[in-house]
């Protein structure tokens, strides 16, 4: 599945979660819209979620990805692929390449782990205040955005499986 394949799938589930959310009335629209550090705080984790969903494919053999051809993800995308070869050679025991390592249970743990580390200390060092609660929540949208990678990635190649490790 491509990028933006993964990208409007996944905007299709936000959008109809946020639905049932307003629809169930857990959810007040316009508080959020109004109050500025909620507001950031939940658009952080729309965009967490968005990355997670192209993010595992850092692993891209030929860096063909999506996420190498956008300035602004560039670096990231650098730094996330450098931690396929420890994940690999030491925790995984897979080899380097697309679907492997980084498309792991344990590799998008590892992965949404050092993102939302590096993250919150820019976020901290703009802001000068971080809760704990944001960098959970955080650390949960870009992590739920690299499993539905994977879940789609199983319904378009059915032979490939999810692994834990």
């Amino acid at each position: 599945m491509k990028a933006r394949e993964h990208l409007a799938t996944n905007s299709i589930l936000l959008i109809l979660l946020i639905i049932a959310i307003i629809l169930i009335g857990k959810w007040n629209i316009i508080n959020l819209l109004f109050n500025g550090q909620i507001f950031l705080i939940f658009t952080f984790g729309v965009g967490f979620y968005f990355l997670g969903t192209i993010l595992p494919d850092a692993d891209s053999n030929n860096r063909g990805s999506y996420i190498y051809h956008k300035k602004w993800l560039f670096i990231l995308a650098h730094l996330v692929s450098w931690l396929e070869y420890p994940i690999a050679r030491f925790i995984t025991k897979r080899s380097i390449g697309h679907r492997q390592s980084l498309h792991t249970i344990i590799g998008i743990t590892i992965t949404s782990l050092f993102v939302i580390i590096l993250m919150t200390l820019i976020y901290w060092y703009i802001y000068k205040d971080i809760s704990l609660i944001y960098i959970f929540y955080w650390y949960f949208s870009l992590f739920i955005g690299q499993f539905l990678h994977l879940v789609e990635d199983k319904f378009t190649e059915p032979e490939w499986k999810i692994n834990w490790i």
